[in-house]
C-alpha cells in the first residue's frame, strides 16, 4: 500500500456512518488497519467515505507538544493557598465509535473534574491521538518516540507551573489507566487508575474492537511490568481500583508487581468492564485527593510537629482568648498587625508580656516563643 498524500478517503457503505461498520466488515477494518500503519488517523467522514489524515499533519483546536495533543485546565480559583499541584489525566472510552478521533480519543467527558480535586490543581489532559482507537499512550512502529514525548510535556507542564514532583498525580480509567500506569512507571509519578485495560485479547477477539492487529501490542502486562521494576515510590502512591468481579481485566491485574503498588479489590456487584468507571468516579476521586495532600498535609502528635508554632490573631491575644496550655510557640501575621487598632495590639501584648518573647520576624510574620526558665 503505497499513498503520498496527507487525507485518504474509503468509502465503505453504511446506514449508520459510524465505526461499527468496521467491525461488521473485516475488509474495511483491515484496509483502516493498513493506513493506521501508514500513521493515518481516522478522522471524521463524509457520508459512507471516512477521512484518514496523516497523523503528522492533524490539526485541532487543542495545543500540541511536538505531535502530543493536550489542554490544560487551570485552577477554578487564582488565590493560592498552597503549592500548585498538576493531574494528568489520560483518556478512556467515551464515544468509541465516533468518526471524529477527538470525539473518541479526547472528548472533553469529566466537566466536574475541577470542581471536584484540592485547591490549586492544575489539569493536563492528553489525547491518545494514535492510530485508530489510541495506542493507549504507547510507542508504536508508527510513532516511536510517543512515550518520550508524553514524558517531556509533563515535566514541561510542572516546570512552568512550578510543581514539584511529588505533587504530581497521574489519572486514567480504562485505555487511560493503562497509559497513566505506564507512564506514572516510567516517570516515577504517583498514579490512580481505574480498571486498566492492559492485556487487550479478549477486545481482539472481539472483532478486533480496538483496532490493534499488526499495529501494536496486543498485551501489555509485560511492558508495564518492565516499566514498574525501575518505580521506586511507596506502595501506597500506586492505585489499581479494580474488581475481581470483572475477570476478564483483573485477571490481568493480578500480574503485575504487587509489591510496588495497591490493587483494590472494590467488590462492587458491577460484573462488566464498560459501566465500572463511572459507578467508581467517588472512589477514585478519594485516591486522587489523598494523593495530591498526602505529601503537604501532617498528623500532629505535639507543638513540637510544629516547628513554626499556630498562627492567632492580634484581637484573640487581646481578648485572652486563647488557652495557652500546649502551645509553646506561635505566630502572628504582619498583616493581622497592620490592620490592628494601636490600642488593640498593645493590649495583645500587654497580655503576653512575661510569658512569650518575640524570637524573629519576616515579611509574613512575628515569631513567638515561651519564656522559660
Amino acid at each position: 500500500l503505497e499513498i503520498n498524500q496527507d487525507v485518504v478517503f474509503l468509502d465503505v457503505p453504511n446506514a449508520r456512518k459510524d465505526l461499527k461498520i468496521f467491525k461488521q466488515n473485516a475488509k474495511a477494518r483491515q484496509m483502516a488497519l493498513k493506513l493506521a500503519k501508514k500513521d493515518y488517523v481516522l478522522h471524521g467522514n463524509k457520508g459512507t467515505f471516512y477521512r484518514f489524515v496523516k497523523r503528522t499533519e492533524l490539526k485541532t483546536k487543542f495545543p500540541k507538544f511536538k505531535e502530543v495533543h493536550y489542554r490544560i485546565l487551570p485552577p477554578k480559583e487564582s488565590k493560592k493557598y498552597w503549592g500548585n499541584r498538576l493531574l494528568v489525566r489520560m483518556m478512556g472510552f467515551s464515544s468509541p465509535h465516533a468518526p471524529s478521533i477527538i470525539e473518541r480519543n479526547f472528548r472533553q467527558d469529566f466537566l466536574t473534574l475541577r470542581d471536584s480535586v484540592v485547591k490549586n490543581t492544575y489539569i493536563l489532559e492528553i489525547g491518545d491521538i494514535n492510530l485508530i482507537a489510541g495506542s493507549f499512550y504507547t510507542n508504536t512502529k508508527n510513532y516511536p518516540d510517543y512515550e518520550n514525548q508524553i514524558q517531556e510535556l509533563i515535566e514541561l507542564v510542572a516546570k512552568k507551573y512550578e510543581i514539584d514532583h511529588n505533587n504530581i498525580v497521574l489519572y486514567g480509567a480504562s485505555r487511560g489507566g493503562t497509559g497513566a500506569m505506564l507512564h506514572a512507571a516510567l516517570g516515577n509519578y504517583k498514579f490512580v487508575v481505574a480498571d486498566p485495560v492492559i492485556n487487550d485479547t479478549a477486545w481482539y477477539l472481539d472483532s478486533d474492537s480496538h483496532y490493534v492487529d499488526g499495529v501494536r501490542n496486543i498485551d501489555l502486562t509485560d511492558k508495564i511490568c518492565s516499566a514498574l521494576d525501575s518505580y521506586h515510590r511507596l506502595k501506597d502512591d500506586g492505585i489499581v481500583i479494580s474488581t475481581s468481579n470483572v475477570g476478564v481485566t483483573f485477571s490481568s491485574h493480578l500480574r503485575l508487581p504487587l509489591d510496588k503498588l495497591s490493587l483494590l479489590d472494590t467488590n462492587l456487584r458491577i460484573y462488566e468492564h464498560p459501566p465500572f468507571n463511572g459507578k467508581t468516579v467517588p472512589i477514585q476521586l478519594s485516591y486522587i485527593n489523598n494523593l495530591l495532600i498526602k505529601d503537604t498535609i501532617h498528623v500532629i502528635r505535639s507543638i513540637d510537629d510544629l516547628p513554626q508554632g499556630v498562627v492567632i490573631k492580634v484581637k484573640h491575644l487581646a481578648q485572652n482568648a486563647i488557652n495557652f496550655k500546649e502551645v509553646s510557640q506561635f505566630r502572628v501575621k504582619i498583616s493581622d498587625v497592620e490592620k490592628s487598632e494601636k490600642k488593640v495590639y498593645d493590649l495583645a501584648m500587654e497580655n503576653i508580656e512575661g510569658i512569650y518573647n518575640q524570637v524573629g520576624a519576616d515579611k509574613q510574620f512575628m515569631y513567638f516563643e515561651e519564656i522559660t526558665n
